[in-house]
């Protein structure tokens, strides 16, 4: 977690994935309490989920760890944005 934002993938054999995502309310910002399920496919290091609008860049993942990269570039108010996040996950069991 950082800053109170919670992701979280479990992904199974069969391509699907169940994900959560919990962002906490701000000044600015209404609450954000989603989950759900949807498939998914690895080609090379690209991660691609069913339903997400990018592909994650897959750099690092081994059994304990898995970094995803991901750019969204998105227009708010007549100016256009770029976004990169960069996702660190630890398996916890």
């Amino acid at each position: 977690t950082m800053r109170g934002i919670i992701r979280q993938f479990e992904f199974k054999d069969d391509n699907t994935v169940k994900h959560y995502t919990y962002i906490p309310p701000t000044d600015n910002t209404e609450e954000v309490d989603r989950h759900g399920e949807t498939t998914y496919e690895r080609n090379g290091n690209q991660l691609i989920l069913k339903n997400y609008p990018e592909p994650y860049t897959i750099l690092l993942l081994d059994d304990k760890n898995m970094n995803l990269h991901v750019r969204t570039e998105f227009v708010s108010d007549g100016q256009q944005y770029l976004l990169e996040n960069l996702d660190k996950f630890e398996r916890m069991n």
